[in-house]
């Protein structure tokens, strides 16, 4: 049996892990302008994606189906702010890529959602976290690995 101080430090390994691949993408991913005034960086949508996709997962884990489908909402919402803007890193189109998957992944769950079924739910929830890995590999983002989230809000940002 492991330990749960052995857990600890493998959720906080991971956690750090995660951290240094998003510093790694912090540096330079500027974004064309979405808005007048406004220059959102690719790793601030990432970032906001990943929280919604978080919150989405702890959402239905405690049966609270209205307010995954509000978390849902939020990462196609946030997902948008980059179609068709031709964001480009590591000669891959970021927005074309996005743009073709993220509404398929965001049908699923939501039809997941309406049938209020956990299982299909998490199958839909971790093909959608292979095509976020699968992007982040071919753009060389390989620290980047999401997967679905581990206890009770494990990541420790404020929600």
């Amino acid at each position: 049996m492991v330990s749960r101080t052995t857990v600890l430090v493998y959720i906080a390994l991971v956690l750090a892990l995660l951290a240094g691949g998003i510093l790694l993408l912090w540096d330079g991913l500027k974004s064309p302008p979405y808005a007048e005034g406004e220059v959102p960086r690719l790793i601030d949508i990432m970032q906001k994606m990943e929280i919604h996709s978080e919150k989405l997962y702890h959402a239905v884990r405690d049966d609270d189906w209205k307010l995954a489908a509000r978390h849902l909402e939020e990462f196609e919402s946030t997902a948008s702010r980059v179609f068709g803007q031709g964001i480009m890193y590591e000669k891959v189109d970021v927005s074309a890529v996005m743009e073709a998957l993220v509404p398929h992944e965001v049908s699923n769950l939501s039809q997941a959602l309406e049938h209020q079924d956990k299982e299909e739910f998490l199958r839909y929830y971790r093909f959608m976290i292979e095509d976020c890995n699968s992007c982040h590999t071919s753009t060389r983002q390989l620290k980047v690995v999401q997967e679905p989230p581990a206890g009770r809000r494990a990541s420790g940002r404020r929600r």
